[in-house]
């Protein structure tokens, strides 16, 4: 299997977007925020890293985050504003936020699977 290189622990080739500019690049690009939140420390943000990184699906992953302003926060970067953890702050979390002004919590360790929209106007 051909290795890839990683930023935080996930792959490097995805066009990842620093936090603080990445509403301001998804307005100009018209497109929807992928946005990971997971700390060096947390066992499942590690499991998560390893999936990323040695999944047959990685290279899907990546030609799919051309769709998406990539997001990746770890540690004290992520956002203190209670809407970024609509989930009360398990972690890993990936949430989208489109432009309509709403939060949609993909994955946490949480619940996988549920879908929570909530108003960040």
């Amino acid at each position: 299997m051909e290795r890839l290189l990683l930023f935080g622990g996930f792959p490097s080739a995805i066009d990842w977007v620093e936090w603080e500019q990445a509403i301001g690049v998804a307005k100009d690009l018209n497109k929807p925020i992928f946005f990971l939140i997971h700390k060096t420390w947390c066992g499942a943000c590690k499991g998560l890293k390893r999936e990323f990184g040695s999944s047959p699906k990685t290279k899907e992953l990546i030609e799919l985050s051309k769709n998406f302003v990539m997001v990746n926060v770890e540690d004290d970067d992520e956002p203190e504003d209670e809407k970024y953890a609509p989930d009360g702050g398990y972690i890993p979390r990936i949430i989208f936020l489109g432009e309509h002004k709403y939060i949609f919590l993909l994955y946490s360790s949480l619940n996988k699977s549920k879908l929570l929209p909530i108003d960040i106007a």
